[in-house]
């Protein structure tokens, strides 16, 4: 049953990921024609309607980038899943519990995203990519989209050896991936949502407003909440922040413009190849070896 629907999503992937999409685009549409007839404010900011085409437009380049490189990416990635080799197979999970072993690939999956994530902003050349993400002055569900073409490579490939050393399968790989869209989507919707709620879920999940933190443009929270799916990896490695009132959105930007300025999608696409300084750029690198000593 878990080999089947795997194999389903793999093959309808991108259709999954246009039904997403479009059943967020509409939730928050309702959801903004209700708030403005419950309190007379406007039903959607022209900057909510321009974003949204902004980031599906960056998807659609994701999905390009992503077929011109299958040629040379999809054999590398499918020798990795093939659970030949790496921890989870030399355990021998399979033949025990193979419910465990898709199970445990899809949480290591969670702590390679997790790592790779807070590589992208203690680095400075991946910062400069990754940045394209965090410039969303007006988060809504498509800014799960706002991620720029080369940055989808470079964590790809950051990827590829941890997948090859722990033995992942390929099921964990598609079931985590259709997952991390769905919730992700829900974690950057512009909904209204339940505070109480969210106090219980973000024991399990990371939530809208537990990743809300993570973008704000202020530095002391814009380095907490790296986690994609589940909240344990930032409450173990010391980079667990809790939600915030108001939360500051988008980069200061290099351009004279007000932080809140809308950003167009050439910008967006031209941004990691413009100097890009961010205070104290090492600084999370340097915490995370810190918080591994202690913890030693």
């Amino acid at each position: 049953m878990i080999n089947a629907s795997a194999v389903w999503l793999n093959d309808h992937f991108d259709a999954v990921v246009v039904a997403l999409a479009t059943t967020a685009l509409l939730m928050e549409w309702v959801g903004r024609t209700i708030r403005r007839s419950g309190d007379g404010a406007a039903m959607a900011k022209p900057n909510w309607l321009r974003a949204w085409f902004v980031n599906c437009a960056l998807l659609g380049w994701a999905f390009l980038t992503s077929w011109t490189l299958a040629t040379w990416l999809e054999p590398a990635l499918s020798q990795a899943l093939e659970s030949r080799a790496g921890l989870l197979v030399w355990l021998k999970l399979s033949a025990n519990s193979y419910v465990t072993y898709v199970v445990l690939g899809v949480l290591l999956l969670d702590l390679i995203n997790y790592a790779v994530h807070r590589f992208m902003h203690a680095v400075p050349l991946l910062w400069r990519l990754h940045r394209v993400h965090h410039s969303d002055v007006d988060m809504n569900a498509s800014t799960h989209f706002r991620q720029h073409p080369l940055q989808l490579v470079a964590a790809l490939l950051l990827q590829l050896p941890l997948l090859w050393l722990l033995g992942i399968s390929g099921v964990s790989w598609v079931l985590y991936a259709a997952a991390s869209v769905a919730i992700q989507l829900w974690q950057h919707a512009d909904l209204a949502q339940s505070p109480r709620l969210e106090r219980w879920l973000d024991w399990a999940l990371v939530t809208p407003s537990m990743h809300r933190v993570h973008h704000d443009q202020r530095r002391q929270f814009h380095d907490t909440n790296y986690g994609a799916l589940f909240p344990i990896w930032d409450r173990l490695l010391g980079t667990y922040a809790a939600a915030l009132p108001h939360v500051r959105l988008g980069l200061p930007r290099q351009d004279g413009k007000s932080p809140t300025s809308p950003i167009s999608l050439t910008d967006c696409l031209w941004m990691p190849f413009q100097s890009s300084p961010k205070p104290a750029a090492k600084a999370g690198l340097l915490k995370f070896k810190t918080n591994l000593q202690e913890k030693k």
